[in-house]
């Protein structure tokens, strides 16, 4: 027999409307929807654009989650002094006092020197796959958890802005995201950088929502 789950209950927040060109208003309201969910005490899921707006979701977090860290599922290191996709791991150590940020995926072919020694300098530190578990388990810091969608496999995953020719499968990132969604610690979780101009048939939409339930799914296996 398959195993039930008392599957945790959902609500639909609806979307932030984008404010045109003005990424900083958009940020903010991202931000504000962020906050409000999480004062009506919710675990609030973020399924967005650009991985900057995993700065503005989490920004929410750490003005009511003192000592929060990080944990990004990404090739890429995100700390770019530039705002677009390319900076939230800055931002959100510079501007939101992360302490600690833990990235899994990463590729030394999509990243510069510069940047590496910048993140390491700052609290960062690149993980192996096999270490997930161990750092879900220490500490007693609270965590933010983003996936960012070109960590898979182009294979499975070509709606994204940068495909990733040697990602993870499908599967592997399933299994990641119901790990982090057993962690209580996790007190937010987004999944970025979906592009729906280069998805092949919803495919990459698809595994969205997949890694969402995978979430879900672990969510409801917490034990409190």
């Amino acid at each position: 027999m398959p195993d039930g789950l008392n599957w945790p209950a959902v609500y639909d927040a609806g979307d932030v409307q984008p404010a045109g060109d003005d990424l900083e208003e958009t940020h903010s309201r991202v931000t504000q929807a962020a906050g409000a969910l999480i004062d009506a005490g919710l675990l609030p899921v973020g399924i967005g654009g650009g991985h900057d707006l995993t700065f503005a979701f989490v920004r929410a977090a750490s003005v009511r989650r003192p000592r929060l860290a990080g944990i990004s599922f990404d090739p890429h290191l995100d700390v770019r002094e530039q705002t677009g996709s390319g900076m939230p791991m800055r931002a959100l150590i510079e501007r939101c006092g992360v302490r600690r940020v833990d990235l899994f995926g990463y590729s030394s072919t999509v990243n510069s020197a510069e940047h590496a020694r910048w993140f390491i300098k700052h609290g960062g530190c690149i993980r192996g796959r096999s270490e997930l578990q161990a750092v879900l388990e220490e500490g007693d810091s609270p965590l933010f958890a983003t996936f960012d969608l070109d960590v898979i496999d182009m294979a499975f995953a070509p709606g994204v802005s940068a495909m990733n020719p040697a990602g993870w499968s499908s599967t592997e990132a399933a299994e990641v995201a119901r790990e982090v969604g057993r962690c209580p610690r996790v007190v937010c979780f987004d999944v970025m950088e979906l592009n729906p101009a280069t998805d092949d048939r919803g495919r990459t939409a698809r595994l969205a929502a997949w890694l969402f339930l995978a979430f879900l799914r672990g969510v409801a296996e917490r034990v409190q």
